[in-house]
């Protein structure tokens, strides 16, 4: 079964697709019907269809999006939501399990518009507002379905932050898919061109902490490859610093750009094409040769 992809149609919306062994008449689809107010499996000859499980839009204007199936393709997860709401009119963070026998909602009356899982474990990651009020209300959550437990969570009471929740700019999991990779801006300071990189384990462990320049937050901050290795500026924004935790990699060259604007990783993670303002530069070979 490989990854979905969601893509909006007038009363079905795509979600995957199971590839066909060589018996196999034609590959399976899952989609989610409005029509029937649930997720179906059938094969793309239209036979072999059932419901996966049975689920209702809490509101009409609202679209099926998600993570879609785990790693080991044993559940599925999706929220109900719009670009339009900013995301705190969207639905509760759901699972079902490969069978249909199992549904899950993570937290009740929990706006979701993040959802992403690791690419190791059956951990989800969400984020979603606990009311409609306030961003400070926001939270984040590391949930394990086998377990049905939030392993661990991010919100304005149980994280040790310089300001608030809303300093969070944003949250992902490594490329590993072993550590959470926290964004978070500098409040108290008021410095906005000063901000932090935090990375913690699935459980909740800080096992790492790097502050980092930029200008324009959504464009440049850390850059990861595929490899774990990732690029950013140091605070007084004179060196363009590499490293990679996993092989103890730490590499440093005099600014090349006056800003990063963005990097370009090679698919071997070995070279990075760092794009600034005006100009363009291609650093050098990064290897284990130069710890």
């Amino acid at each position: 079964m490989s990854r979905i992809a969601f893509a909006v149609l007038t009363l079905l919306m795509t979600v995957g697709v199971h590839t066909a062994s060589a018996d196999d008449e034609s590959p399976f689809f899952y989609f989610y019907s409005s029509e029937l107010g649930a997720f179906v499996i059938e094969r793309a000859d239209g036979t072999d269809s059932r419901i996966l499980t049975e689920y209702s839009l809490p509101n009409e204007s609202l679209v099926i999006s998600g993570a879609g199936w785990s790693t080991s393709q044993d559940w599925f997860a999706w929220y109900a939501g719009s670009p339009s709401s900013g995301g705190n009119l969207n639905g509760n963070a759901m699972l079902v399990n490969h069978a249909g026998e199992q549904i899950l909602t993570v937290r009740e009356q929990c706006s979701t518009d993040l959802m992403q899982w690791s690419t190791v474990d059956d951990l989800l990651l969400i984020g979603c507002y606990q009311t409609q009020q306030s961003s400070l209300d926001y939270v984040y959550i590391v949930f394990d379905p086998n377990e049905r437990n939030e392993v661990f969570t991010l919100d304005a009471n149980s994280f040790d932050l310089s300001g608030d929740i809303s300093d969070i700019t944003e949250v992902h999991w490594s490329p590993d898919g072993t550590n959470l990779v926290v964004y978070q801006a500098n409040s108290v300071e008021f410095d906005e061109s000063h901000y932090t990189m935090k990375v913690f384990t699935s459980d909740g462990i800080l096992s790492a902490e790097r502050d980092f320049h930029t200008e324009h937050l959504n464009l440049s901050r850390p850059f990861w490859s595929d490899t774990g290795n990732f690029v950013y500026s140091n605070m007084d924004n004179s060196r363009i610093v590499v490293e990679n935790f996993q092989d103890n990699l730490v590499v440093e060259f005099d600014a090349v750009v006056n800003q990063i604007g963005w990097v370009d990783w090679s698919p071997s993670g070995d070279y990075a094409f760092v794009f600034g303002n005006t100009i363009s530069q291609f650093i050098k070979e990064i290897s284990k040769s130069l710890i």
